[in-house]
């Protein structure tokens, strides 16, 4: 007990001082250092040391890897983006992003780290916690995440994310219409379709993986994660861009110049090849088969529901049930 409280005292010194120098690069190390003697001491110093510079400007400079989100309510709307994104950044600047789900970059974390069962407080409490430890883990410059959740925040200071620790997003949005009738066919039931789109949260997510905690779906209904992602105040601290599935999937070389674009914009340098794009296209024609926009089979009924439930929102992006 004498020798961790001076082992304590000697870490509070040094992180101290290391932090009044703003030496980011021993900061790092330290910590990385202190991770493998004593897991402990190290989520107290690192919670301190995470604290000090996300509330502080300097902390532009301590956090240098940045997370790309890109998220929908049903994660397969992503794959366009996300293949896209991996083909033109390791094309163009040699980096593979290696996207991963929200989810799946959860069990790469030190078990120490997720040992109990995460429910939605826990997202509240700790995210930048958990998205930091998956920067230090994956130890890339820019990490692509895709992620289903809903945006969360409680004043004054939590939300789902920090700027320091994102590059930018994009938000995929899709005729929840073509959403129910896919999921009315996986179920084979209208009214699970339904009640998924009114929340998916009911949905089990399953565990990590073996012997390990689950982390709680906080999707929600369709609507709640739609408004919750493409609210202009999200979108403009966090450099958000919305993206119609179906403007994609009519228009592909446009609105992938457009997410290469917003890369820009969002401070990484990188140009807008449109030859590149244009090849791209072609050689995955399949992927923008109009056959997923066509006319659906649905009831009247069906529809009286989905407009009660979700047609305020839907009619927003000019969807039209």
């Amino acid at each position: 007990m004498l020798l961790k409280k001076i082992k304590t005292n000697y870490l509070d010194k040094l992180f101290s001082d290391l932090v009044n120098q703003n030496d980011f690069l021993k900061i790092h190390h330290e910590l990385d250092k202190l991770k493998n003697e004593d897991i402990e001491l190290y989520f107290l110093f690192q919670n301190r040391i995470l604290n000090t510079y996300l509330n502080n400007d300097v902390g532009q400079s301590f956090f240098q890897n940045k997370i790309i989100w890109l998220n929908s309510f049903d994660l397969d709307d992503t794959k366009i983006i996300e293949n896209f994104l991996s083909f033109y950044l390791n094309a163009k600047l040699n980096v593979n992003l290696n996207g991963d789900s929200y989810l799946n970059e959860f069990q790469k974390l030190p078990k120490e780290l997720i040992e109990k069962n995460i429910n939605f407080n826990d997202l509240v409490e700790n995210s930048y916690i958990y998205q930091y430890e998956i920067l230090k883990h994956a130890n890339v410059k820019h990490k692509l995440i895709l992620n289903n959740h809903v945006f969360f925040e409680k004043l004054p200071n939590k939300f789902f994310t920090h700027y320091y620790l994102t590059q930018c997003f994009y938000y995929v949005i899709r005729n929840p219409i073509h959403i129910y009738v896919k999921f009315r066919s996986k179920f084979d039931s209208q009214q699970n379709a339904l009640n998924f789109l009114n929340d998916s949260s009911n949905n089990d997510i399953g565990a990590m993986n073996e012997n390990r905690a689950q982390i709680e779906n906080t999707t929600t209904d369709w609507s709640t994660n739609v408004l919750s992602w493409t609210n202009s105040n999200v979108i403009n601290t966090f450099r958000g861009q919305i993206i119609k599935f179906e403007e994609l999937i009519n228009n592909p070389e446009q609105i992938l110049a457009e997410s290469i674009s917003h890369l820009i914009q969002s401070g990484i340098d990188i140009e807008i090849d449109y030859d590149l794009i244009e090849k791209y296209v072609n050689d995955n024609r399949d992927k923008f088969s109009k056959n997923v926009l066509e006319e659906i089979n649905i009831s009247n009924q069906e529809l009286k529901k989905l407009k009660r439930e979700l047609g305020e929102v839907s009619k927003k992006f000019s969807y039209n049930i």
